[in-house]
Formats: structure tokens, sequence, C-alpha cells
């Protein structure tokens, strides 16, 4: 009986490894997406699939833009996505290394942080949210972690100099994201880029 238990659990536990790697990366689920192609020829021109494409010890959450978002971006300034410095600093803030998904969230706000190293805001009410941004498709799975997809182009600041907020917001959040959805905010996002 005993024997038959322990055959039963190594079954399972060598199904659900091959499962496991039958899964593609989040950089390949990312490629095969079409809703994301120019996320990834993106990811590519920075460089950053080197990075998620990597073994690595945890997983990835990444607020992937769809195709739309960039259109829209470019739009308002076809020059930010020209740079590969500038497409790199816009990208790194939609990665965060751990599994987020919504499973790990309610409606208590979480602060996690980007691989840029600056905090955000997520929480979930009926949908995930990214502060004030709403998750258009959430968890989908891979390998190495987890993709949601969203509807703009992700825009994380210094939190004094977003005038939405009131003063005391500014102070308790130091860090604030928002959609790129105006030319000011863009101007604003490259002269905190050129002050680096």
């Amino acid at each position: 009986m005993i024997k038959n238990i322990i055959s039963l659990i190594l079954i399972i536990l060598i199904s659900s490894s091959s499962y496991s790697r039958d899964k593609p990366s989040v950089l390949e689920a990312i490629s095969i997406n079409e809703d994301m192609s120019e996320f990834y020829n993106y990811l590519k021109i920075s460089g950053l699939d080197e990075l998620l494409n990597k073994e690595l010890p945890w997983d990835w959450t990444i607020f992937a833009p769809t195709n739309q978002a960039f259109a829209k971006l470019r739009e308002l300034d076809s020059s930010i996505l020209e740079k590969e410095s500038y497409i790199k600093n816009i990208l790194i803030d939609h990665i965060l290394a751990g599994s987020i998904s919504s499973k790990n969230l309610d409606e208590s706000i979480v602060i996690e942080k980007t691989v840029s190293n600056k905090p955000i805001e997520l929480y979930q009410t009926s949908e995930i949210h990214v502060k004030d941004m709403i998750v258009i498709k959430e968890d989908l799975s891979a390998r190495n972690g987890i993709i949601h997809s969203i509807g703009c182009v992700m825009f994380v600041q210094p939190s004094i100099e977003d005038l939405r907020l009131t003063p005391e917001q500014q102070k308790n959040y130091p860090i604030t994201s928002c959609c790129m959805h105006e030319k000011k905010e863009i101007e604003l996002w490259k002269s905190s880029i050129r002050a680096r």
C-alpha cells in the first residue's frame, strides 16, 4: 500500500515537472502572442530579451503593453521608441522579479518593485490594477513567470512631479505610475531620463 502511494506521488511529481518544462518561457509566450508583437520587438531591441531568457532562481511578472498601446504612444511622440536607451528605460518599469497573479492580490494595495527598482502599487477589485491602469488580460502563465497585458505604456515617475496628487500623497508615495497619455508626460519622462 505504502509502495503504491509513493509510486503515485512520484508519477505526479514527474508529470507535473515535465508539464512545467512544456510550458513556454515568458519570452516565448510574449513572442507568440500577436497582440504583444511590438513589446517583443522592443524587448529584443533593448536587450532585455536576454535577461528574460536566462534560467534564474526566480520568476518574472511582466506588464506587457499591447500593440495598440505602442501605437498610441507613437502618435504622441515617435522619438521615444527610436532610441535604445529610451526603450530600455521604459520597459524595465514593466518587469518585476517574482510571480504576481490575481491569486496574490485583493483590494489591499501591495507595493512591489520593478526591475528598475521603482515601487509600484498593485491591487485587485474585479480586475487587477497597477495604480490607475487596469490590466486587460491577466495571468498568462509561463514556465518562468506570469504576463499581464495592459492597454498603455507605463510611466513610473517621482510623485513630486505628478500634479494629479495632493501634497500629502506626494509625500506618502515617493513613486507613482500612470499611462503615457499626454505629450507633457512624455516630456517629463524624457527630462527625468536626461537628468540621470
